[in-house]
């Protein structure tokens, strides 16, 4: 698993500490590969906050592929899909809709459970946090 290897610093500064501590209303926290980010919940989906992300250069890429109308991450910063890995998220929201209950990982005492729908369906209603690793298919 491709966790937390070191801080990063949030908005104003504030040091951003390991996976599953609280977050603030208002705020979804992702954990990209090594990096983690403070982001404003004001984005309706994971996917428009990957572009807004692009767009102001805290992540150098996201690519998708669409499916049955659902985006499905390629790349995101510096995690890629290739052969024998796959880009997965995992997050902390309570909707049975959004997860497959069978794959999960605790971390900080949190449950995290891998996402089985698209990033265009993956909302960042506050509070919220995001795992996204790479993971062997």
């Amino acid at each position: 698993m491709l966790l937390l290897c070191s801080c990063s610093y949030g908005p104003g500064g504030k040091e951003v500490d390991e996976p599953g501590e609280e977050v603030d209303v208002g705020v979804v926290k992702l954990t990209i590969g090594d990096k983690v980010f403070l982001k404003s919940a004001e984005y309706e989906t994971l996917h428009e906050l990957l572009i807004h992300m692009v767009e102001v250069g805290d992540i150098s890429k996201y690519e998708y592929d669409q499916f049955d109308g659902m985006f499905y991450a390629k790349r995101i910063d510096t995690l890629q899909d290739t052969d024998t890995q796959g880009i997965m998220i995992y997050h902390n929201i309570e909707d049975d809709n959004l997860y497959s209950s069978n794959l999960m990982k605790k971390v900080g005492g949190v449950t995290f459970r891998r996402a089985n729908v698209g990033t265009n369906y993956l909302p960042t209603n506050a509070p919220c946090e995001y795992i996204i690793l790479l993971e062997n298919y």
